[in-house]
């Protein structure tokens, strides 16, 4: 995924459509709310060094959780307290009847289709009020 972020822009720089400056801005704003729900999760990013028409961009790479939902999905589900997020986000936790069953998530599927960042940023205001 991050591949396919890159190539994107490098290819808007190539066509001249974007400059450097803005392309580090889009960069950097994309970033920042990923980056603020990966910290929030606990988790750190990793370096990045990108090489542009004699020009480099480092800093750091984080899931673009905007884009795939289903990231901030599995990433929740590493919490002990996933049954109270899924609750918060509309979705509903049934625990199996049967003890070799899994339990049970439901969630909205315009969350998972969506890809606008609406679960993402419904998992940051909520991690950051539970705090």
């Amino acid at each position: 995924m991050k591949e396919a972020l890159l190539d994107a822009h490098v290819k808007l720089v190539k066509k001249n459509a974007i400059t450097i400056a803005a392309l580090k801005a889009r960069i950097k704003e994309l970033e920042a709310s990923n980056r603020r729900l990966h910290e929030a999760l606990g988790k750190k990013g990793a370096e990045h060094h990108l090489h542009i028409n004699e020009e480099y961009i480092d800093g750091l790479w984080y899931p673009n959780y905007k884009a795939d939902p289903r990231l901030v999905i599995e990433a929740m589900m590493e919490r002990k307290d996933w049954p109270l997020f899924l609750d918060y986000v509309g979705g509903d936790y049934y625990p199996p009847a049967d003890p070799l069953a899994g339990n049970i998530s439901l969630i909205d599927c315009n969350l998972i289709l969506d890809k606008t960042g609406k679960l993402r940023d419904a998992a940051i205001e909520w991690l950051e009020v539970k705090g």
